[in-house]
C-alpha cells in the first residue's frame, strides 16, 4: 500500500471531538478491541503488490482538489423533524453541558441558527453497545425500521455493510457536494466503490491507534534519562535495535533473589504484532494498483516483524504475568509498573492516568524496513440505510452537511485539537502532544487495511498465539492463508 500522510488542514477544519465508544475502556475479548473514534487525517489507502506497507514517500492529500466551495443554499423548511444520529458510546441519560470555551460557545449559536432556519433538531443517542451495534443497524433497517436516521459506524463495519448493499448511495443526492473540501478525502475514497459513496466523515483528524508508552520512574531506575526517548524519536533513532537494549536494561532482578521484578516490556499480542508489522514497512492485508485487495502476510517484512516481537518474549524481556493471569494481565502490568513499557491503542490513557508514576508515549520503535515512524489509524464514518426515501435521504444529507459546517475559530486557531480528546487532556506528558501527537497529525500513518475484508476472524485465525504459540511464523501464516485468502477473494468479488 502507499504511505499516507496526515496533513493538517487549517482553512477548511471542523472538529467535533466527541466522546469516544467505551472511553478508556478494555477490549471485549481476545483478539477485538473496542476503541472509541476521534479525530481525522488524511492518507491514502492504496498500494500496489510487494510494497504493502509504507513505500516512504510524502504523500499528501490534498482534501477538496482545490475546488471552492459552492455559495450556501437558502434555508429549507424541514418541518421540525428531529433528526436521530445514532453511534455505541453517547451516555442517554447525561445531560447536556454547556459551552466551556469561546469554540464551543460559537459551536453552540451556530447550532441553535441553522436549527430555527431550517427547522430541524439534532439528537445523538446510543441505540446499541459496541458488540451489538452492526446487529442492530441490520436487523432494523432489514425491518424497514432504522433503529436511527443517521448511523455512525466504524469504517470496517461500513466496509463489511457496503458489501451487503445496505447502505445508501450519498453521490446520487443533490445535498451531497462530493468535491466538497470537507469530507475527510482518505476516508471517502476508502468508502467508494464502482463510483458509489456510501459513507463519509467530516472529522479532520483521524483516531490515532497503537503507540508505545513508557514508565519514567522504571527508566529512571534502571539508569535510562526519561527524555532520552523523545529526542531519538526527533532525531529518527527510536529503532527496534534501541528498544531491545532499553529492554535487556530495564529487566531487571531488584531484590537480588535471582528472579526478574521488572520486565522491559508487555502487551496483548494482537496490539503488538501490529505495533511492530505497521513500523517496519509491512501490512497484513495489501492493495494492488487496480484497487484489489492480497494476502501480505507472507511477505518479508511481515514476517520480521512478527519474528523479532517473538524474539524480545523468547529473551525473557516481555512479561505476560503470573501462570493463572487473566488474558488482559498486560494492563495491569504497566499500570502496576512490573513492565517499563507497552504498545497500546491510544485510548488506554485513562488506564495510565491511574498511575502513580508518570509515564510518557512515542511511536512504536521503527523497524529496518521502514524509513519513518508508522502506526495506523481508523476512523468512525457516517451512513443512511439504503431503503430510506430519496426525499427523506436529501433531508438528511442536507442537515448534516449544515451541522457539520467549519466553525471561523478553527481556522483562526489551528492547534486547537491540543485542547481536545487526544490533546493536552489525555496524557499526563505535554511532550506526548507536541512531540508524538504532533508528528501523527502532521506526520505518517496508514490505514490498517484488514479492517477491510469481512469475513476473518483475526482472533483464532492468526492473533491467538502468533507470538506466545507452538507454531512457528512461517506455520502460523500457512495457517491462517486459507481463511484469509478466501475472504480476500469475496471482498474482490463484492467491491470489484
Amino acid at each position: 500500500m502507499k504511505r499516507v500522510t496526515i496533513l493538517l488542514l487549517v482553512v477548511v477544519m471542523l472538529m467535533s471531538f466527541a466522546a469516544c465508544a467505551g472511553s478508556d475502556s478494555e477490549s471485549q475479548a481476545p483478539g477485538s478491541s473496542a476503541p472509541p473514534s476521534q479525530g481525522q487525517a488524511s492518507s491514502d489507502s492504496g498500494g500496489s503488490n510487494n510494497n504493502s506497507g509504507n513505500s516512504g514517500s510524502d504523500t499528501s492529500a490534498d482534501n477538496g482538489g482545490g475546488e471552492e466551495e459552492p455559495t450556501p443554499a437558502q434555508p429549507r423548511d424541514l418541518g421540525g423533524i428531529e433528526i436521530l444520529v445514532s453511534d455505541w458510546w453517547t451516555n442517554n441519560l447525561a445531560e447536556k453541558a454547556p459551552p466551556s470555551n469561546l469554540r464551543e460557545e460559537q459551536q453552540e449559536d451556530y447550532w441553535n441558527e441553522i436549527f430555527e432556519e431550517n427547522s430541524f433538531t439534532w439528537k445523538r443517542r446510543s441505540i446499541a453497545g459496541w458488540g451489538d451495534y452492526v446487529e442492530t443497524f441490520t436487523t432494523s433497517v432489514m425491518a424497514g425500521e432504522p433503529a436511527a436516521d443517521i448511523f455512525i459506524m466504524g469504517d470496517g463495519w461500513a466496509k463489511q455493510l457496503m458489501a451487503q448493499g445496505l447502505l445508501y448511495p450519498l453521490n446520487t443526492l443533490d445535498s451531497f457536494n462530493e468535491n466538497s473540501p470537507k469530507w475527510n478525502p482518505i476516508m471517502k475514497d476508502a468508502m467508494t466503490v464502482n463510483g458509489n459513496t456510501y459513507a463519509v466523515t467530516h472529522e479532520k483528524y483521524v483516531e490515532p491507534k497503537n503507540f508505545l508508552f513508557f514508565n519514567k520512574r522504571l527508566f529512571a531506575d534502571a539508569g535510562i534519562d526519561p527524555n532520552e526517548i523523545y529526542a531519538l524519536q526527533e532525531s529518527g533513532d527510536w529503532t527496534w535495535a534501541k528498544f531491545e537494549e532499553y529492554c535487556e536494561k530495564l529487566t531487571r532482578d531488584t531484590d537480588g533473589d535471582g528472579i526478574n521484578d521488572t520486565f522491559g516490556f508487555t502487551g496483548f499480542e494482537v496490539e503488538v504484532c501490529s505495533g511492530f508489522i505497521f513500523s517496519n514497512n509491512a501490512q497484513y492485508i495489501g492493495v494492488n494498483s487496480d484497487g484489489t485487495y492480497y494476502n501480505a502476510m507472507n511477505e518479508p517484512n511481515f514476517i520480521e516483524a512478527i519474528q523479532f516481537a517473538r524474539s524480545i518474549w523468547e529473551k525473557g524481556y516481555w512479561t505476560d504475568g503470573p501462570e493463572d493471569s487473566s488474558w488482559d494481565w498486560f494492563v495491569t502490568g504497566f499500570r502496576g509498573a512490573y513492565a517499563a513499557m507497552i504498545i497500546r491503542e491510544a485510548y488506554s490513557t485513562g488506564e495510565w492516568n491511574k498511575m502513580d508514576d508518570e509515564w510518557g508515549m512515542v511511536y512504536p520503535p521503527k523497524g529496518p524496513k521502514a524509513t519513518d515512524y508508522n502506526t495506523y489509524f481508523g476512523e468512525n464514518v457516517y451512513c443512511l440505510p439504503f431503503n430510506i426515501s430519496k426525499e427523506k435521504a436529501e433531508d438528511l444529507m442536507y442537515a448534516y452537511n449544515l451541522y457539520t459546517e467549519p466553525l471561523p475559530y478553527d481556522a483562526d486557531n489551528p492547534d486547537f485539537w491540543k485542547d481536545g480528546a487526544y490533546g493536552y487532556q489525555r496524557f499526563r506528558d505535554a511532550r506526548a502532544v507536541d512531540y508524538t501527537m504532533s508528528m501523527f497529525y502532521n506526520g505518517l500513518a496508514s490505514l490498517n487495511n484488514r479492517a477491510y475484508v469481512p469475513g476473518i476472524d483475526w482472533g483464532p485465525t492468526f492473533d491467538w498465539g502468533s507470538i506466545f504459540g507452538a507454531e512457528t511464523v512461517i506455520e502460523k501464516i500457512e495457517a491462517a492463508k486459507p481463511v484469509v485468502d478466501a475472504a480476500i477473494s469475496e471482498a474482490n468479488a463484492a467491491f470489484g
